[in-house]
């Protein structure tokens, strides 16, 4: 088992009353064991309401803690929970508020527990299974993409069991590390909420699944409901994630497999990275002008007469290609690739009438992928 946060031995074990008193200043608990979290917010919300005060407006702040036990199944809880840096830390330094990271060191439980407010969870290790089933989160009602919870950066050491959950905000797994199986059945996200699973062209990055099948359903899971909310460059991204956790659970890896992963992949991007369709074609481009280059073309250009031939039978000592004639045999490249066929300069070899035959029908696959993966990535909805 990886432990990527620092170190957690030796800590001291704080009681629940001294918990419950450090709370009580609205001050975090820092670098303590922690024996049974539910307890501890058991005890301090009895706390609040026996003295008569809001349980909404107080939290529960751990900071650098390890957390043995966190069973709070059933049970409503009105206290913010920030297990960790906040989200503010966060977005001000990731590096120091890693520093702040919990961990949990045996069972978590929130099966059918509700919770009032956030739950923050930023670069949480859960060591065993968790068990979040059938929770209730209500933060994220109102106008605007808000997040009800937050495991940004987290890692699931073993299972992690969302099932049922009925959030009121979008749920936030930037960046988190899934070691073991993984389950998002049955969401009941209110107002068409968002499973934010990450970006791959943010430096937040997407979430990682060692269970390719359990990724697989997760970012198609993300992916409906990005539609529904209308975040349709966001659904192509989950779509994308979902094709490449498809490609690594596939057992079979027969030649149409891997053939798939080059052009549909790698090229095309599942329609979804316009941007990886054009790179090719330049590269197609540059390279068959070189090929050009030393199996020779011919023609005439502005009533310039043009003949390139650098390959080895025609040029006996070792000769670099002149500027103007890289300029034609880019230009011709150009031409070939976009089937324009202006006639000025034409093949001088057999080499060089196969390579502009096959560019030539390179450019027509390829210029008809970029329409359709632009049509794709930017008309949903």
């Amino acid at each position: 088992m990886r432990d990527n946060l620092p170190g957690f031995d030796d800590l001291p074990v704080i009681s629940i009353d001294d918990a419950v008193e450090i709370l009580m200043r609205r001050e975090p608990i820092c670098g303590k064991k922690i024996t049974d979290l539910g307890e501890i917010i058991r005890a301090f919300e009895q706390k609040l309401i026996k003295l008569g005060r809001s349980r909404l407006d107080h939290e529960i702040a751990l900071h650098g803690c390890l957390i043995e036990i966190c069973s709070i199944a059933r049970l409503s809880v009105q206290v913010k929970l920030v297990v960790g840096p906040t989200v503010k830390d966060f977005q001000q330094s990731p590096r120091k508020a890693r520093r702040k990271a919990c961990r949990f060191h045996g069972q978590v439980d929130f099966s059918k527990a509700t919770l009032s407010q956030q739950l923050v969870a930023i670069f949480a290790q859960f060591d065993l299974d968790a068990n979040f089933a059938e929770l209730t989160l209500k933060e994220g009602l109102g106008p605007g993409l808000k997040e009800a919870a937050h495991f940004d950066r987290g890692v699931f050491c073993r299972g992690a069991y969302f099932t049922g959950v009925k959030s009121s905000g979008n749920l936030s797994f930037a960046g988190t590390q899934f070691k073991g199986e993984v389950s998002f059945a049955d969401l009941d996200m209110h107002d068409w909420r968002m499973l934010f699973l990450g970006d791959s062209k943010t430096c937040r990055g997407c979430a990682k699944f060692d269970c390719k099948r359990s990724g697989e359903r997760a970012f198609r899971k993300a992916k409906v409901l990005a539609l529904q909310s209308g975040r349709y460059l966001a659904a192509g991204d989950y779509y994308y994630q979902e094709r490449v956790h498809w490609w690594h659970d596939r057992r079979n890896r027969d030649l149409w497999k891997w053939v798939e992963l080059v052009f549909g992949r790698y090229i095309f991007g599942y329609g979804e990275r316009p941007w990886r369709i054009a790179a090719t074609a330049a590269a197609i481009i540059l390279l068959s002008a070189l090929g050009y280059l030393f199996w020779g073309v011919e023609g005439e250009v502005a009533s310039e007469r043009v003949s390139i031939d650098y390959s080895i039978s025609s040029v006996s000592d070792h000769v670099w290609p002149a500027g103007s004639d890289c300029w034609y045999s880019l230009y011709f490249s150009a031409i070939t690739f976009a089937t324009v066929g202006y006639g000025e300069v034409h093949p001088l070899s057999g080499g060089s009438r196969a390579l502009a035959a096959a560019e030539g029908l390179s450019g027509v696959v390829l210029a008809a992928l970029f329409a359709v993966s632009l049509a794709k990535r930017y008309s949903r909805g």
